[in-house]
């Protein structure tokens, strides 16, 4: 998978709406992938720690350490890619912003707001008692807390431009209901 990371953050930034939009799909999709093999990292830490605690007396610190390494590296790596593909995320939407009109990305973040909103109103049924089940919860939460966090600059931008907008005279009315509703789009996501 470390490949396809590369090739998606090294691509530049496609110069039209539809470009963007795609290696933004493709991004998304990559980063949620990434995320949720989360999983197996969490499985192949709990396995050394469980390894580690049965050697425990029969091997030195070192050789332990040594034991530890893979999975400590292996866990880096898979942050690194994580936090990338993220800002990555991040910086398209940016893009995808200033390709758009600012209406349509108005409706956009709003159309994805009340996504989020519904999917972190499904996420509050009780917490299950069966550990698999659980830590399943605990990676949706993850998963949707990580998209949240990383469309925050994007709405920040979105509010920012909605600003400058509704500072120029020829759309003043128009770009005011705009800057209204990026602002309540924004206050909503805090």
């Amino acid at each position: 998978i470390e490949p396809q990371v590369r090739t998606v953050l090294s691509e530049p930034v496609g110069g039209e709406p539809k470009a963007v939009e795609t290696q933004l799909s493709k991004a998304k999709t990559l980063h949620n992938e990434i995320l949720a093999q989360g999983r197996l990292i969490d499985n192949a830490k709990d396995a050394c720690e469980q390894l580690l605690k049965s050697l425990e007396g029969s091997l030195t610190a070192a050789e332990l350490r040594q034991l530890e390494a893979p999975v400590l590296e292996l866990a880096a790596r898979h942050a690194r890619a994580a936090d990338a593909l993220g800002a990555r995320c991040a910086e398209l939407e940016a893009a995808l912003l200033q390709c758009q009109g600012l209406q349509d990305a108005v409706e956009t973040q709003a159309h994805w707001l009340a996504q989020a909103d519904n999917l972190f109103k499904n996420q509050y049924k009780p917490a299950s008692l069966i550990r698999e089940r659980l830590d399943e919860q605990v990676r949706e939460q993850r998963i949707a807390h990580a998209e949240l966090e990383a469309r925050r600059p994007t709405l920040g931008k979105l509010l920012a431009s909605a600003r400058d907008a509704a500072l120029t005279p020829s759309n003043a009315r128009i770009a005011k209901k705009l800057e209204q509703r990026a602002e309540d789009i924004y206050a909503s996501d805090l």
